[in-house]
């Protein structure tokens, strides 16, 4: 699996948190990107949802509510694209994340949303190469020690 930690690393100043400080550990099940008011019913949880920010409408309720149903809904962070409607993070997105223990990360100005996707899907795959070689490993060493004159007992 891949960290927001990992995937924040990967990628530098194109994703870093809204308020500064240490990337968490959370693991992330996939990136999903969504304009929609309540993206809910497609998600499964653990993801980082992107955004413009055109859902949060622009009142401090309306927030609230977004963030409210997405951590309900077990979203592991909210990713704010700048640059599109919004050159900074709304005060009262900020207030509702941390409200909700939602990590609220921002995707700069110029970055595209594909190049967040791209990066976690890369890691996504090294990591699964990384569990085969050590599963082949262990199923190696399971062979050789069965193969062995002494392996019954």
């Amino acid at each position: 699996m891949v960290s927001l930690a990992q995937l924040s690393a990967e990628l530098g100043q194109s994703l870093h948190r809204a308020i500064p400080g240490q990337v968490p550990g959370v693991q992330l099940s996939g990136v999903h990107v969504s304009e929609l008011e309540d993206p809910t019913a497609y998600l499964e949880g653990g993801e980082l949802l992107l955004t413009t920010g055109i859902p949060l409408g622009g009142t401090a309720a309306t927030a609230s509510a977004y963030v409210r149903r997405l951590a309900a809904k077990g979203v592991a962070a909210l990713g704010l694209g700048l640059g599109e409607g919004l050159d900074t993070v709304p005060p009262e997105l900020a207030e509702a994340c941390a409200g909700e223990r939602l990590e609220l990360m921002v995707v700069p100005d110029g970055v595209p949303f594909l190049d967040v996707s791209r990066a976690f899907w890369d890691l996504a795959g090294r990591s699964g190469q990384a569990d085969l070689i050590a599963s082949l490993g262990t199923q190696t060493a399971l062979a050789r020690a069965a193969m062995r004159p002494d392996a019954l007992p």
